[in-house]
């Protein structure tokens, strides 16, 4: 766990507090992007105090700071701020504030919650007055292209993040799912996803991979949950991305999305993943693409090709979601569904110039991605027992040599003379 990501929330108020034993034991009760999130909120609240004077102060935070504060940093009728945030992030902060005083054994204000909720909802109303945002663009095939022209020629951080890119697309993954908390020491085991955790099995379709992620956004402590990745026959491959990492990691069960150095192993952490992706993206031109587009763009591309949502919703690993009139109860559902027409223009998008065999998603075999995007998800409803037919790890010494799984783009130039 490194705390100098988390030192705002650490601090008792303004003061900083170096943590013992137990406030370490404490935190290990959260999700890393929990505390990650947390600590935002009081640095929120630190800049609100700055703001109004108060430099240096204490917990616990009285009721009428707390009024302040939402006043301050939620949007109003009356006046609008560089500092304005929406209803709903206003809401994280104050959950982040009462988890920094229950950290710090100090009593958050309980008369303050009945006030509290009136100025949330004030701020609710002046939210729907104000110009949306524009949606966050999904991930799309496109996109994937583009990083592979950009990172493929880079060196270990490059392909490393370019695998990473591709599995989480297929695999429907939040980022957070597959990067580790640092990139070096010792890390938690029920949030990192190591090769070990890695099954290959055999569908109709040729192989497929399972991976065991043990911290998910909505895994309880104890539990896991499983990514379902079908082999497919084109450079975007997740299966090969898979055997890939897990060439270069070696014989050591270390995390699976990292990559040597003269120094030893360093693994891929979300902060500078998604800074990497956004240079890259923002040089080819496109905007407003984030790291959570990557589950909202396989979601959609799933929409769009008519996959059943019952099959969309057990690979995505959406537990309370198995029917389409419960999608609107979940955003990122109700997001990449709104969002499939886009993605479906893109389906037509030839990669067969870029491919290793010749198979082209067009409309006219629409048919063949739709059974090839079906087929992990199948096997991952509650009635299969997905790994009967598990299969021993391949070969993979000599993976970036095999044309089923190369990624290079020029593997095909030849051919297709």
């Amino acid at each position: 766990m490194d705390l100098s990501k988390i030192k705002d929330f650490l601090k008792f108020g303004s003061t900083k507090k170096q943590p013992n034993a137990l406030d370490i034991h404490f935190l290990g009760g959260y999700k890393w992007n929990t505390l990650l999130s947390y600590n935002s909120a009081v640095r929120k609240f630190g800049k609100f105090k700055e703001a109004t004077g108060q430099r240096e102060y204490s917990l616990p935070v009285s009721a009428p700071e707390l009024y302040e504060f939402c006043y301050w940093a939620g949007r109003n009728a009356t006046t609008t701020s560089p500092q304005d945030v929406a209803s709903k992030t206003l809401t994280k902060y104050l959950f982040g504030i009462q988890a920094w005083h229950l950290y710090h054994s100090t009593v958050y204000p309980p008369e303050a919650k009945a006030k509290i909720t009136v100025l949330l909802r004030s701020s609710a109303h002046t939210d729907a007055q104000s110009p949306k945002r524009p949606r966050k663009a999904p991930v799309m095939l496109k996109h994937l292209v583009s990083l592979t022209e950009t990172l493929l020629p880079g060196g270990p951080y490059q392909k490393a993040v370019l695998d990473l890119a591709i599995t989480a697309f297929w695999g429907m993954a939040r980022l957070s799912e597959l990067t580790s908390e640092r990139e070096e020491g010792t890390l938690r085991w029920s949030a990192t996803l190591f090769t070990s955790d890695v099954k290959f099995y055999q569908t109709p379709l040729g192989i497929a991979a399972a991976l065991e992620i043990r911290g998910a956004k909505t895994c309880a402590p104890g539990d896991s949950q499983t990514i379902h990745l079908q082999g497919l026959n084109h450079m975007l491959c997740p299966v090969a991305a898979v055997k890939r990492r897990i060439a270069k990691a070696g014989p050591n069960n270390v995390p699976l999305f990292g990559f040597n150095t003269p120094t030893g192993r360093v693994n891929l952490v979300k902060t500078k993943v998604v800074r990497t992706l956004g240079q890259v993206w923002s040089e080819h031109g496109y905007q407003g693409i984030t790291g959570h587009s990557f589950r909202v763009g396989g979601t959609s591309l799933r929409f769009a090709i008519g996959v059943p949502v019952e099959e969309i919703c057990a690979l995505g690993r959406w537990t309370s979601c198995w029917n389409s009139s419960s999608i609107d109860r979940d955003s990122t559902l109700k997001r990449a569904r709104t969002q499939q027409t886009e993605s479906a223009a893109v389906i037509d998008y030839s990669l067969s110039a870029n491919a290793t065999e010749t198979e082209n998603y067009t409309r006219s075999n629409r048919s063949s991605l739709l059974n090839r995007l079906s087929s992990p998800i199948a096997v991952a409803l509650p009635s299969k027992n997905v790994l009967s037919e598990t299969i021993d790890k391949p070969d993979t010494t000599n993976i970036y040599n095999n044309q089923n799984t190369k990624l290079y783009l020029e593997a095909n130039k030849g051919k297709n003379k």
